[in-house]
């Protein structure tokens, strides 16, 4: 196969036992050699930087020449769009009188983000769960209220069964009392309306009470 040369069995260091030695053949060397090279050639490629990246830095007043040595020699794992995104924010405030140089300061000793500033990654985030979060609640409301109209629904359908309209109307008016008792400044529309809603569940308590 060409990846041993030749071999041999030699003594141990400590004359004890014995070993077998392997000698590497010219194919061993040669793949080596051209997993070396192989290396080296990753290692010198240069990864273009992103035009929206450069762009920011140009609109600054850095040539394009500097920006693209600058963002060609940081590490691959540099948050450099939100360290630009909190330059701006600096240099809006009017607090910066050489932006580019700034810019360049940050991104070249490669300074922290604070973390109370808001990077639109984050924002787009937040808002992301906040629509989650209504979307949710949205849902569950809808839900109670369905769950509702069905109770209610029937609640109004066993009442219907068991008792005629004018059993039902009757004790309606016995509730009135206690109603104008409880709210004395409502209107009677709005009592009778409340009567209306109670007296199902008032029925369902007495039935319950009524049984052996």
């Amino acid at each position: 196969m060409g990846y041993i040369s030749n071999w041999a069995v030699n003594r141990t260091s400590n004359n004890l036992d014995y070993k077998l030695v392997l000698y590497h053949g010219p194919k061993y060397l040669n793949d080596l050699k051209l997993l070396s090279s192989r290396s080296e050639n990753v290692d010198n490629v240069v990864i273009e930087p992103s035009a929206e990246l450069l762009q920011s830095l140009v609109q600054r007043g850095m040539s394009s020449r500097v920006a693209k040595k600058l963002l060609e020699s940081l590490p691959a794992d540099q948050p450099v769009a939100a360290q630009l995104e909190w330059c701006a924010s600096i240099i809006q405030r009017g607090r910066i009188d050489n932006p580019a140089g700034f810019m360049y300061s940050v991104l070249r000793n490669n300074e922290p983000v604070p973390e109370h500033f808001e990077t639109s990654e984050k924002r787009n985030v937040r808002l992301k769960r906040e629509h989650e979060d209504m979307a949710a609640y949205a849902l569950r409301l809808e839900q109670e209220e369905q769950y509702n109209r069905y109770v209610q629904s029937a609640i109004t359908t066993a009442i219907s069964a068991k008792y005629s309209a004018e059993e039902y109307e009757a004790a309606l008016k016995r509730f009135t009392p206690e109603f104008r008792k409880q709210y004395p400044n409502l209107p009677v529309s709005t009592i009778r309306q409340r009567r209306s809603s109670s007296y199902p569940f008032r029925c369902i308590e007495l039935q319950r009470k009524a049984r052996p």
